[in-house]
């Protein structure tokens, strides 16, 4: 009595393989699309953070300069005014 050999890859795990395939490159790239996105805004926050600092700066620095006084009768309005030679 002879038991048949099976040689190479039949047609079911073929399939098998295909499908375990698209499902590994699938996984990658949403893995892939979510990262970029969280790096798109990473950049963004980036942008808002530097320039929330420069203005933090700048009102230090305004601040500490000697000589300076408030105007306390026109406080009630939201302007800041800098000095025009300070860049």
């Amino acid at each position: 009595m002879k038991i048949k050999e099976n040689k190479g890859i039949t047609l079911i795990m073929l399939t098998m393989y295909l499908i375990l395939t698209l499902i590994v490159l699938g996984v990658l790239a949403s893995v892939t699309a979510y990262f970029r996105k969280n790096m798109n805004n990473l950049n963004e926050q980036t942008v808002y953070d530097t320039e929330f600092d420069r203005i933090n700066l700048v009102l230090l620095k305004e601040m500490k300069t000697l000589g300076n006084k408030v105007d306390e009768e026109n406080s009630t309005t939201n302007k800041i005014a800098f000095n025009e030679n300070y860049y």
